[in-house]
């Protein structure tokens, strides 16, 4: 469980990090798939968890990730606006 813990802050750290290079559209998609996996891999290992507000949180990581696949398709971008970095960031949080 340390383990899932520890990818887990990674991954949310590299997402919200301005102090390291802009990730690609793709890279934060990639990403938050891997962070929606901790997240059900953590349910199944402590399978008393069952909050509503993980389920919740992980509903909106996929469409958050929807979102960006959709804007990077019809707008051909390498990287996400600062508006849409910030409701990233208030996502995790």
């Amino acid at each position: 469980m340390n383990l899932i813990l520890v990818q887990v802050e990674q991954r949310f750290n590299r997402l919200v990090s301005f102090h390291q290079p802009a990730l690609s559209i793709s890279e934060q998609i990639k990403i938050i798939t891997e962070l929606i996996s901790f997240i059900k891999n953590t349910q199944i290992t402590c399978s008393s968890i069952q909050s509503s507000l993980i389920s919740d949180k992980e509903r909106e990581l996929k469409q958050f990730a929807d979102q960006l696949i959709r804007k990077s398709h019809n707008e051909h971008l390498e990287q996400i606006s600062i508006e849409m970095h910030e409701q990233l960031t208030r996502l995790l949080y």
